[in-house]
């Protein structure tokens, strides 16, 4: 990430041998360190981390409760952004809350409060990527449990609930016609295997350009920027993250420094943010 050095005294050591720390444990560090005249820049994963993984990504419901503090960390002024590999459409449709940012298809689109959009891809790449899809799904027609969303500026195919035979069968196809056409490359996930545009575009940078966006319209202001992710990723975000970089899922393989151990947690941390920063 190209974000300037800057004035964070929000991270506290991390666990022992450099394992992420249990976030609730470490709030009171935070909150200390980061000050009482503070706005926060909230960034957060859809599937997974607001809400848990379930068997068809088309049945992910956010739960009106999270909505809520979500809404009304944006009525006082902070800058909440929801990341996600799904198009903007799809995550703003599922989550709903109004003036957040929403960051879709890993980064290369970017929707902001003003309900101006950016997309990252050029036409030629969305045509490459049009095509790739087309020939996945000729290849995958009628493969058990195997399907292939085609989306603005990637694409995923999703193999949970599939059988090992048709995993391997649809991995076999993905990988040929990702090296049989250039300027792609593969992005693993949880149960899917997403192919973006081979562009040094992603969720840092997309993130990354919303945190001095938001710096440079409000100058002074003392900003404490906290990422939440649970997916592969995410850790090229949790790399260069000068703030509070959080992992769902307890793992020691990890560049984040906190963790919290489901969906349920980041509900409670999102709960007592709200309750700190009014």
């Amino acid at each position: 990430m190209d974000e300037p050095p800057t004035r964070h005294p929000t991270r506290p050591p991390a666990g022992p041998s450099g394992r992420p720390r249990h976030l609730p444990a470490a709030w009171p560090d935070i909150v200390r360190a980061a000050g009482p005249r503070t706005r926060l820049a909230l960034f957060i994963e859809f599937d997974g981390t607001l809400t848990r993984i379930q068997r068809s990504h088309s049945t992910v419901r956010l739960s009106a409760r999270v909505r809520r503090v979500l809404g009304s960390l944006v009525a006082r002024g902070h800058l909440v952004a929801i990341v996600s590999g799904r198009t903007l459409a799809d995550i703003e449709a599922r989550v709903g809350v109004r003036r957040a940012w929403y960051v879709g298809d890993q980064g290369f689109l970017l929707k902001a409060p003003t309900a101006h959009t950016v997309v990252l891809a050029s036409a030629a790449q969305r045509a490459r990527l049009a095509r790739v899809a087309a020939a996945l799904r000729a290849r995958l027609n009628g493969t058990p449990g195997i399907s292939v969303e085609a989306k603005v500026a990637t694409l995923t195919v999703h193999y949970r609930g599939a059988s090992r035979a048709s995993r391997v069968k649809a991995h076999r196809a993905v990988l040929d016609l990702v090296d049989h056409a250039s300027g792609l490359r593969l992005l693993p996930g949880k149960q899917i295997w997403e192919v973006l545009p081979a562009a040094p575009i992603g969720k840092a940078r997309a993130v990354s350009f919303i945190l001095r966006l938001a710096r440079a319209v409000a100058r002074g202001t003392r900003w404490l920027p906290i990422y939440i992710g649970d997916d592969v990723a995410d850790e090229e975000v949790f790399k260069g993250w000068r703030g509070v970089s959080v992992v769902v899922g307890r793992r020691t393989r990890t560049a984040a420094r906190y963790y919290v151990r489901s969906p349920a947690e980041v509900r409670a941390a999102l709960e007592s943010l709200a309750e700190t920063y009014t």
